[in-house]
């Protein structure tokens, strides 16, 4: 059994930690600017100016930019978005540069409930989703 078997054997822990890697984006051919950039909120691409600018500007930069600008857009997290694209805006938005499993899962429970279609994922179906992701460059650190 290779590592990444056994990692994705391992049941799920709360405290698991995870975060997105751009160089995991980059690896895969995928641009960062463009992955981000087309996750950015209105207020973000505006403020922003172009898509040119956002394919200028670093990683931390777009994430920057979406701290500020996105936060507080009511409509940036949409309960209907598909799972890892929820998580991806999370831990983008995440202030720490990362969060744990429970916050993770927490926190897209909050957003299923309010919509009117409320869904549900275990915590355990939830770590292996994000384990699995390969392309919006989310990985467990811990």
């Amino acid at each position: 059994m290779t590592p990444e078997q056994t990692q994705q054997a391992a049941p799920a822990s709360a405290e698991a930690m995870y975060t997105i890697r751009s160089e995991s984006i980059e690896a895969r051919g995928r641009s960062i600017s463009l992955v981000i950039g087309e996750r950015l909120c209105h207020q973000a691409v505006t403020k922003a100016g172009d898509m040119a600018t956002i394919k200028s500007k670093s990683f931390k930069q777009l994430r920057d930019l979406a701290r500020k600008e996105c936060s507080g857009d009511p409509e940036y997290l949409s309960p209907q978005a598909p799972v890892l694209e929820a998580a991806f805006k999370l831990l983008f938005m995440a202030p720490n540069d990362g969060l744990s499993l429970a916050a993770l899962h927490s926190a897209l429970s909050d957003l299923w409930m309010t919509s009117a279609r409320p869904r549900h994922i275990s915590m355990q179906a939830l770590a292996r989703v994000l384990t699995q992701d390969t392309y919006y460059g989310i990985a467990q650190v811990a």
